[in-house]
C-alpha cells in the first residue's frame, strides 16, 4: 500500500449450518464494524477511508465477541492505489537476532570462526542447485578480483 493513501475494506462472511447468527468484529484504527454470518448466507460489512501509515501498512483486528468461539471471515476486499510489484518491498531485517527467512533450509555462520549462529533444517539433505549458483557466483567474483573485465564478458548458453 502507498503511505498516506486512503483505502476501503469490505469483509465478506458466511457460516454454514445453524440458524444462530455468529458475529465478528473488525477494527481498523478507530473505525469498527461487525459482520453477522449465519445460515450459509453471504453478508458484508465495510470500513472506508482508512489511511496507510508512513510505511504503507494498515493493521486490521478481527475480534470474536464474548460467548463465541470463532470469528468468521470469508473474503477481504481491499480497494485503493497499490504499489507495483517492483516497488513493494519489505523493510530489511534488523541486524540483531535470527533473520526472517522463507527458505526450506538455511544457515548463517560467523565468517571468521565458522561457528554456526542460526539455521533451519540444517541437517536435512537438500538438492545442490542453490549451492551450485553460489559457487558459480563465488568463482566469478574470484576471477573478477584479479581481472575486473570479467564482468564485461558475454556468455552465450544454448537452449
Amino acid at each position: 500500500m502507498n503511505p498516506g493513501e486512503k483505502y476501503g475494506f469490505t469483509f465478506y462472511g458466511s457460516r454454514f449450518g445453524g440458524k444462530k447468527s455468529r458475529t465478528s468484529l473488525y477494527r481498523i484504527g478507530r473505525q469498527t464494524t461487525q459482520l453477522s454470518a449465519h445460515d450459509n448466507r453471504e453478508n458484508t460489512a465495510s470500513i472506508e477511508n482508512v489511511t496507510a501509515d508512513q510505511s504503507g501498512s494498515i493493521s486490521i483486528t478481527i475480534e470474536c465477541p464474548e460467548g463465541q468461539k470463532f470469528a468468521y471471515l470469508g473474503v477481504l476486499e481491499v480497494r485503493g492505489q497499490f504499489r507495483t510489484a517492483d516497488e513493494a518491498t519489505l523493510p530489511p531485517d534488523g541486524l540483531e537476532g535470527q533473520p526472517l527467512v522463507a527458505a526450506k533450509a538455511w544457515a548463517i555462520a560467523d565468517g571468521r570462526t565458522g561457528k554456526p549462529l542460526w539455521g533451519w533444517n540444517v541437517n536435512v539433505a537438500k538438492e545442490i542447485a542453490s549451492t551450485t549458483k553460489i559457487m558459480t557466483a563465488w568463482i566469478i567474483l574470484e576471477l573478477a578480483s584479479k581481472d575486473p573485465q570479467v564482468f564485461d564478458e558475454i556468455v552465450t548458453i544454448s537452449e
